[in-house]
């Protein structure tokens, strides 16, 4: 992997208090496959939290999913802002393949801005 396809600790979120006011948001847009939650931070750049139930798939699949989320929140940094999101994967996810969830999430946020 090279170090510009990395996907760097400055750009999830990792503290309890964050991963708090996101459960508490009332800020969500419900796409296809996953629901956005999400609130402006202080860092100034955006950052990710993904949350995939063991409802959905075995750990493989779920880690997969994991995967795929962070791939397309890496690609698509610039047109984000200082947001914290909270992704949640739907079960409709099992069925999606990369391009399908590019656009959904991209849609979403898209509405955020």
């Amino acid at each position: 992997m090279k170090r510009d396809e990395s996907f760097p600790l400055c750009y999830r979120v990792t503290l309890k208090r964050d991963i708090q006011r996101l459960k508490d948001s009332q800020k969500r847009i419900k796409c296809n496959f996953v629901i956005i939650v999400f609130e402006e931070n202080e860092v100034g750049h955006p950052r990710l939290l993904v949350v995939v139930s063991s409802k959905i798939g075995n750990a493989v699949m779920r880690n997969r999913i994991k995967r795929l989320i962070r791939e397309v929140f890496r690609r698509n940094l610039k047109s984000i802002g200082g947001y914290d999101l909270m992704i949640v994967a739907k079960k409709t996810i099992l069925n999606a393949d990369y391009s399908s969830l590019e656009n959904d999430i991209r849609s979403g946020v898209n509405l955020i801005n």
